[in-house]
This record gives structure tokens, sequence and C-alpha cells, in this order.
């Protein structure tokens, strides 16, 4: 299905290299890198700043992507990688679904086995949506990759437009499962 989706978009953006790098940090970052590592692979890199908790620091990116504003965090404990993820707030309907679909497009052509879902509407807090909102859409990608959980998401709801996609590290507990 994923496919069949991606393949009827085309893009408005003549480079998508910013794009590309972006996207392939959600399944080529395999959390065992350090803030050093991440320096290497984005120009201009901000260091870290302290996060909550003991031992934590992150790191924001604010950069451009598909046209519109970005910003990424990426946070490690102890200056090793736990998490790290984009959003873009989009002004419009048709620029979050255009970005979503380029991002899918992207992903789709970097790493194999990924997974569609969708679910109109739903639920807040792992609360059963049901009854809640009915203009409200979640649109959902993921995957794994050795150490990675990965996910691209659109997430449509009355007072906001996002496109977002991040990754955190497979812990032996999840790989179990």
């Amino acid at each position: 299905m994923a496919t069949w989706l991606l393949g009827i978009t085309s893009t408005s953006w003549a480079d998508t290299k910013n794009e590309e790098l972006y996207l392939s940090l959600i399944h080529k970052l395999q959390f065992v890198e350090k803030y050093e590592d991440l320096k290497a692979l984005i120009p201009n890199c901000p260091p870290p700043k302290p996060d909550a908790g003991d031992h934590n620091t992150e790191v924001i990116i604010k950069t451009k992507l598909f046209g519109l504003d970005a910003q990424g965090e990426f946070n490690f404990h102890k200056n090793i990688l736990v998490s790290h993820g984009f959003s873009i707030e989009a002004p419009t309907y048709k620029d979050a679904h255009h970005v979503f679909l380029e991002a899918a497009r992207l992903l789709d052509k970097q790493v194999d086995g990924i997974h569609v879902g969708a679910s109109l509407p739903f639920g807040l807090d792992d609360e059963d949506g049901s009854d809640g909102p009915k203009d409200e859409i979640d649109l959902f990608i993921s995957g794994e990759h050795r150490r990675a959980s990965f996910g691209l998401g659109l997430h449509l709801r009355r007072e906001s437009l996002s496109v977002g996609w991040g990754a955190q590290q497979i812990t032996s507990d999840q790989k179990a499962k």
C-alpha cells in the first residue's frame, strides 16, 4: 500500500538533499552515537544543552525542510543518543499532506519493511477515540532497523497540522516482544 500511495505524488522541490539527510537519520543512527558523531553528520550542529533528568542533554536544530520551518531534537543520556526527531508545523492541510507524502516517498527509497497505519478519529493519551472529534486524522509509517525503531506521522487536528518523524533505541525488552 505504501508504494501505491507514494507513487501518486510528485516533487515540487528540485533539491531534497537536506530532507534526505534528516530523514535518513531515523534509521541510520543506531543509538551508540555521541554528540561528536552527530556534529560530523550535521553542518553547523549547535552544542548540547542540559535537559530534564540527570546526565541528559539535548541538541535543537532549526532548519527549513520541504520549504517550511522545521525543528529537530536529539536527546542524549550520558552523551549517548537515546532518541531524536523532527517536526514541521504546516500552515494548511495541503502543505501537511504534501510534506507527509514527500517524506514517505524519500523514506520508502531508503529502507525496506515499512508499515502504514491510519486512524480516524484517534484518541488522546491512549484513550478510545471513537467518541472524540470526527475531524482528526493520524497517519503513521513505522519500521525497525537494527537498533532503531522509527516512525513518520501526519497529524491533522483542529488547531494544528503537523508532520513529524523520529526514532528511539530498541531495548532488549522491546526486542523480546
